[in-house]
């Protein structure tokens, strides 16, 4: 700075310390505006955010840290928290009302709120040597993003069927590649890390039993989560509720209804098969519902012979001579070793009632 003389200060003109080749300069004002600067050497010697109160004194021939303690203030706020929400899986209907209203609640707590694209898929192609603003898969998400996107369902974050610790190598993203070469990958740390690029305090997985198992591997690993179930199967354990699943029954109920009345004119045994591969829900409820006379789900292996006899006494004390019964996809009957190539569970019962 040339002369060195002892400076009123008034306040640090900006907080930060900037680099210059090693040498970190930190700029002041004086009590007549003008502009100063030293150098500082090591960085240590001033945290980034503080300043010098006013009226301190402060000779620029010596290091900051020789300043009393008592000069020193932070001026930069408490970074706010931030929430990031992605949705994984099969779309729903309610995952845009789900978003908006997490994204609002947040964004009214002081919360910052980003969202992922591409469910666990986009959770691992982040690119940390990119800024924010120039990310694929994620976005700053505001109250009118949200709410426009509520205003239609499934989910404008988009979604995959990836999980991150199965992933082939042609699957893995381009920048990447270096450091994944196996056949199949676990990219489980390329998320934890993309996670603490993005600064994400608190992570918001939407999805079902596949997307909120690897959830669940992550909370163990330290990630700070809360999972909310959305699956039409209704089959994430210990929950009351699941998006996706009420619009499941309703929507099989009117389905099912709307297509009796051909069933009642050919006077005809309906087999629909439905969403249910290791829970029945999707095919109890519409049936306990007035959707299907019967039902056959995952959890209890049915028996043809008792399934045929039912149906045809169902057909016969029917006025209009039909009867349905709703074959969860993960069902299965005693003694059946496997599904043929080709065929569902629907398929096979079909056959088996009409050979029977």
């Amino acid at each position: 700075m040339g002369r060195h003389k002892d400076i009123q200060v008034d306040a640090v003109l900006f907080g930060g310390i900037h680099k210059r080749d090693e040498v970190f300069s930190v700029g002041l004002m004086d009590g007549v505006n003008r502009l100063l600067f030293f150098v500082l050497q090591p960085r240590k010697f001033v945290p980034e955010g503080f300043i010098l109160l006013k009226n301190s004194t402060f000779d620029c021939r010596k290091p900051v840290c020789s300043t009393s303690p008592t000069h020193l203030m932070s001026t930069s706020s408490p970074r706010p928290k931030t929430i990031a929400i992605l949705t994984g899986g099969g779309d729903v209907p309610g995952l845009n009302p789900a978003i908006y209203t997490l994204t609002t609640r947040a964004l009214r707590e002081g919360f910052r709120v980003i969202g992922i694209k591409n469910g666990w898929k986009g959770a691992m192609s982040i690119d940390p040597t990119k800024d924010f603003e120039f990310q694929d898969y994620c976005i700053e998400l505001d109250e009118n993003i949200a709410l426009v996107a509520a205003h239609s369902g499934s989910t404008f974050l988009h979604s995959s069927r990836v999980n991150p610790d199965k992933v082939p190598l042609a699957d893995v993203p381009s920048h990447l590649t270096d450091r994944y070469t196996l056949p199949v990958n676990d990219l489980t740390e390329a998320v934890i890390e993309n996670l603490r690029f993005l600064e994400v305090d608190y992570l918001v997985p939407i999805g079902g039993d596949d997307s909120l198992t690897f959830a669940a591997r992550l909370h163990k690993q330290g990630i700070k989560l809360i999972g909310i179930p959305k699956t039409m199967d209704g089959d994430v354990p210990g929950t009351e509720y699941c998006i996706g699943f009420s619009t499941c029954v309703t929507r099989t109920i009117e389905l099912t209804q709307a297509i009796r009345s051909s069933a009642g004119a050919n006077e005809r045994l309906m087999v629909i098969e439905v969403f249910g591969k290791n829970a029945g829900f999707s095919a109890l409820l519409p049936t306990v519902g007035g959707a299907a006379n019967h039902c056959v789900i995952p959890e209890h292996p049915f028996d043809m012979e008792r399934l045929t006899q039912l149906m045809v006494e169902s057909h016969h004390n029917s006025l209009e001579k039909y009867a349905v019964v709703l074959v969860s996809e993960g069902a299965s009957f005693e003694g059946m070793q496997s599904h043929y190539p080709g065929q569902s569970i629907g398929e096979l019962v079909s056959q088996e009632l009409k050979h029977r």
